[in-house]
């Protein structure tokens, strides 16, 4: 099957190689704890503050800080704390599973054998409700997360300001919201993938173990990336509180306590604390990048420490757009590589040799939105924590001339595991410029990435892992669809063998998390049976958030008599169906009364307007251009599907049946609709 992840731009990774050094300071016991006390620690907010508990005794709660840790009054017999929100607030579950939130000055218990484990600075608290079912909320009012479609247990793990849950549940990790629950896709062929931190941009982390390791990797909805051992190392681990708003994780593995983020890679913590103290175990990160982790100085006692940064994060590196390129797109998204121990980045950005600021942001991107055609821009980005701020050089770039257009041959293409060397012939008009770039590490330039008039670039494609991979090799106006395929002997489905010839795209579509499967245990996708206008509903709102970076919102109010909101089986896709028809790619089966026919199969020649029109809003056309001479013999000028069947052959998106025909009439089976999605909506082969 073909590696994961959807990305757009070459990213020059560069190691922590100007990594800021860390104070250590113990967390004293509680006043008053006693001798019999052996803490548990987990969770930090931006002013050092840890949830804690003592496991031995009673199990009494506390607020840990190296300035002092308070006890919190008796709750009771406790199974564990496991977070702290900004305003001292720790969750918890006591041993006769009930959920709690507590402080200094007090707790609220949730009902019994409701569970706490993740609260966000609001107050609001996740963990597994009765029934078995993750919820959001608080003591005095939680609401049910809805189970993603076919999934029946399901539990809360973290939440973050926004109200998206993070948990795990039958059919494995997702996140959801009261209104809705997307499954996050899990590493390939693993067990026992647990994700355990959410941040407010998303992005999630757990580890996973197979029968040689555990390995923690971070996630969304899209896809997920493995974080590498450490040289020599063979396990990693992380838990809660493990993963802060700038996308930076901590854990744990072979070597001790390691920090982690995109640009930078990982670093033994070890390393960046003053001779003689060891960090063995780092739990938690803020905001503003204090660690929580366990030490050890000169082999003495292992004991609970917060780490702090001693100076400003380094300079960032900027990665896109390139330094002084031109032919850049009218939207682009400027990024740069994070920086370890930076709790935010101001973003200059302009027309001005000195650019203004103009945001300042916990992402390495930043969207200007959409700018002047053939103009100079600038910018700039400035990393800060609590200690100082360091500055990035100022770059520059010019926006695409109108005046230039590009072609591009091939517009797809197609790679073996194998790896192989990629050849893109461009043709624009003399003296109109242009930049060739890819995020992917696993596709790199290897001549002609600059140019100016007509010319050819190579690209060269690494070995491949056992994960499957897609992205959009880029340059002007155009992109070059490029797929990997990933070992033949990884299979997610018991019922799709890598020799299916839908293998490549329903292996893919599981990576992005637009499909679970038909069953759960054992893993079945049911590739013959025709797909539902429900199941593709589901689909195509997936593919087309993947490509557009949307999330998935819709009207409350029902526009179809047989979807509504709860108390039918279908409910389940009430928010696909209603996002389908707001969009406008669909207007139902009928309409008086107003009706959807979620369980009815879909036609071919109805798919073709759906995933048409799903095409056009994911590339901002707005008219709808088509070949006028018939691609089929049975699909003439006349058909009502004519236009839409015609673009999806112009496209490349669906090829007929064969024969020369189409055969508009003849169900959509679930694997004939894993191409139609990536094709149409993500510019796969």
């Amino acid at each position: 099957m073909l590696r994961a992840g959807l990305i757009l731009f070459f990213i020059s990774v560069t190691a922590f190689s100007q990594s800021p050094t860390y104070t250590v300071a113990v967390i004293p016991p509680p006043s008053g704890s006693g001798t019999n006390f052996f803490p548990s620690m987990s969770g930090i907010n931006n002013s050092g503050q840890t949830a804690g508990f003592n496991f031995s005794g009673f199990g009494q709660v506390f607020v840990g800080s190296p300035s002092g840790s308070t006890l919190i009054p008796y709750i009771g017999p406790l199974y564990g704390v496991y977070t702290i929100n900004a305003s001292g607030q720790v969750v918890g579950t006591t041993s006769g599973g009930q959920g709690f939130i507590a402080s200094t000055s007090g707790s609220s218990l949730f009902p019994l054998y409701s569970t706490g484990v993740g609260i966000n600075d609001s107050g609001q608290v996740t963990g597994e409700s009765p029934n078995g079912q993750a919820y959001f909320g608080t003591p005095a009012a939680f609401a049910l997360i809805p189970f993603p479609a076919g999934w029946t247990w399901t539990a809360g793990a973290a939440v973050n300001n926004l109200g998206q849950v993070a948990g795990n549940g039958s059919g494995g990790m997702f996140i959801g919201t009261t209104q809705t629950s997307t499954p996050i896709p899990s590493p390939t062929n693993s067990f026992g993938a647990t994700v355990f931190c959410i941040n407010n941009s998303g992005q999630v982390v757990g580890d996973w173990g197979d029968l040689q390791a555990t390995q923690v990797f971070i996630a969304t909805t899209a896809g997920y990336t493995l974080i590498p051992f450490p040289i020599g190392g063979t396990y990693s681990t992380v838990t809660y509180g493990c993963l802060n708003d700038a996308g930076m994780v901590v854990g744990s593995g072979t070597f001790g306590g390691w920090i982690w983020d995109a640009a930078g890679g990982l670093v033994m913590l070890t390393e960046l604390v003053p001779a003689g103290w060891t960090v063995d175990n780092a739990i938690s990160i803020s905001n503003n990048g204090l660690i929580l982790a366990q030490a050890q100085y000169n082999g003495g006692a292992l004991e609970y420490v917060v780490l702090s940064p001693t100076g400003p994060p380094a300079p960032v590196t900027l990665t896109y757009p390139v330094n002084g390129v031109a032919a850049i797109s009218m939207t682009p998204t400027p990024s740069w590589n994070t920086s370890i121990a930076a709790t935010s980045y101001d973003v200059y950005f302009g027309t001005s040799p000195t650019p203004p600021l103009v945001a300042n942001v916990t992402a390495s991107s930043y969207a200007p939105g959409s700018l002047a055609s053939n103009t100079n821009y600038y910018w700039q980005v400035v990393a800060k924590n609590s200690v100082g701020t360091s500055s990035s050089a100022i770059y520059s770039f010019t926006t695409l001339n109108p005046a230039c257009t590009f072609s591009v041959s091939p517009s797809t293409a197609l790679w073996s595991y194998e790896g192989g060397v990629l050849q893109v012939n461009v043709t624009t008009t003399s003296g109109c410029a242009w930049l060739a770039a890819s995020s992917a590490p696993w596709l790199f330039d290897t001549g002609g990435a600059f140019g100016s008039g007509s010319s050819i670039i190579y690209a060269n494609g690494n070995f491949g892992t056992a994960q499957l991979a897609h992205i959009n090799f880029s340059f002007g106006n155009q992109s070059v669809g490029v797929m990997q395929r990933g070992w033949p002997s990884v299979q997610i489905f018991n019922d799709v063998s890598s020799s299916d010839p839908y293998f490549d795209y329903v292996s893919l579509m599981s990576s992005y998390g637009i499909t679970v499967g038909c069953q759960t245990s054992p893993p079945l996708y049911c590739p013959s049976e025709p797909a539902t206008r429900a199941q593709m509903a589901v689909f195509i709102v997936r593919g087309l958030n993947l490509a557009t970076g949307a999330s998935l919102t819709y009207p409350p109010q029902p526009y179809f008599q047989d979807v509504p909101s709860s108390g039918v089986p279908d409910s389940e896709y009430f928010s696909y169906v209603q996002r389908l028809a707001q969009l406008g790619i669909t207007v139902g089966c009928q309409t008086s009364p107003p009706l959807f026919c979620p369980d009815e199969s879909i036609p071919q020649g109805e798919m073709a307007v759906f995933v048409i029109r799903s095409w056009m809003l994911a590339n901002n056309i707005t008219t709808l251009t088509y070949p006028t001479t018939p691609y089929f013999t049975d699909v003439p000028a006349t058909d009502e599907y004519f236009p839409f069947i015609q673009k999806m052959a112009q496209m490349g998106f669906w090829t007929g049946c064969g024969g020369g025909a189409y055969c508009e009439n003849s169900a959509v089976t679930r694997d004939q609709m894993a191409p139609m999605i990536l094709r149409g909506m993500l510019g796969a082969p």
